[in-house]
């Protein structure tokens, strides 16, 4: 990769229908999906309740686990398909409410769950949707860039705020270095 070349952050949809092979209504694969989120493929972590993250939805509001179950089994239930998202950063630790103004800011999907975590090699989201129809293409792709382009700017500003800590720092240390010889000198 080029110096000055960034990777974006990687944004895929999964969609799956809530129907068995012979076409009756199931919860069953978005639960499955919901606990994945939430505790990876540790069952110790599900039976002890450490949750890779906290579940959040589109008003900001940290859901519970139970809350976030009993909304996908209502919602598999009464929609055609489980949405699943995932939304990854290359550098970067944005967190759930980041990960959660980049879903707002792409529009389209008014009711989800994100779930974020950093327990693989780059902080990623999990999000959850449901919907009777599939978005078209151009919905899904102006979607994507939308959400793309906030990622892209809060790693941006994140960044940007680290370097600046990172100044500050290096100025303090400075100070501090200084104000030592001062009074080194014994006056």
């Amino acid at each position: 990769m080029k110096p000055n070349q960034s990777v974006l952050p990687f944004i895929n949809v999964r969609a799956q229908q809530n129907r068995t092979p012979t076409g009756r209504r199931t919860s069953t694969l978005a639960r499955r999906a919901a606990l994945y989120y939430a505790y990876g493929r540790d069952k110790a972590a599900q039976l002890e309740g450490r949750q890779r993250g906290e579940w959040m939805g589109p008003n900001g509001r940290i859901y519970t686990h139970e809350e976030v179950m009993a909304w996908v089994k209502t919602n598999a239930l009464a929609c055609r398909y489980t949405f699943q998202g995932i939304l990854s950063i290359p550098e970067g630790e944005l967190t759930a409410a980041e990960f959660g103004r980049a879903m707002y800011k792409g529009g389209q999907i008014e009711d989800w769950r994100l779930l974020a975590h950093d327990d693989t090699r780059h902080r990623h989201a999990h999000v959850l949707w449901f919907g009777d129809k599939r978005m078209d293409r151009q919905a899904f792709l102006s979607w994507q860039t939308e959400v793309r382009a906030e990622l892209v700017r809060l790693e941006q500003q994140q960044q940007a705020n680290d370097q600046t800590v990172q100044q500050e720092i290096a100025l303090d240390a400075g100070r501090s270095r200084s104000q030592d010889q001062e009074v080194g000198l014994g006056w």
